[in-house]
């Protein structure tokens, strides 16, 4: 009895996360994207405005992906997202688009890292 309470709580606790995983990716990739798409029209300050807004969601979300993330993983996603509002304004467009990329990329990469699958858990 007391396993199978245990198995149901570590398996809502696991679709929680990933529902929590999710949506924290989703609102910073959409961010991201807004990004880049103001960069590619040569709106830097709408790009510094956007990777900062994804910067506000990581800041929020950083702590609870801490507990069931790899920490070398979150901590990489951390340093790119660190760097994009500066890169916005002071760097050329070609390596801010790059940069961004590179962190959608680690983003896409997190939310499969995180779903619950057997191949995941194994």
């Amino acid at each position: 009895m007391a396993a199978g309470i245990l198995f149901l709580c570590a398996a809502a606790l696991c679709v929680w996360q990933s529902g929590f995983t999710a949506r924290s990716a989703d609102a910073m990739t959409g961010e991201l994207t807004a990004a880049c798409e103001a960069a590619e029209k040569g709106d830097a300050e709408s790009a510094y405005d956007r990777a900062s807004a994804a910067m506000d969601v990581w800041e929020d979300v950083r702590g609870q992906l801490c507990v069931y993330t790899a920490h070398s993983r979150v901590d990489e996603l951390g340093r790119s997202l660190t760097g994009l509002p500066d890169l916005a304004r002071s760097g050329s467009p070609e390596q801010f688009l790059s940069e961004c990329r590179r962190t959608l990329s680690l983003l896409a990469s997190l939310r499969t890292m995180d779903t619950p699958t057997l191949e995941n858990i194994l």
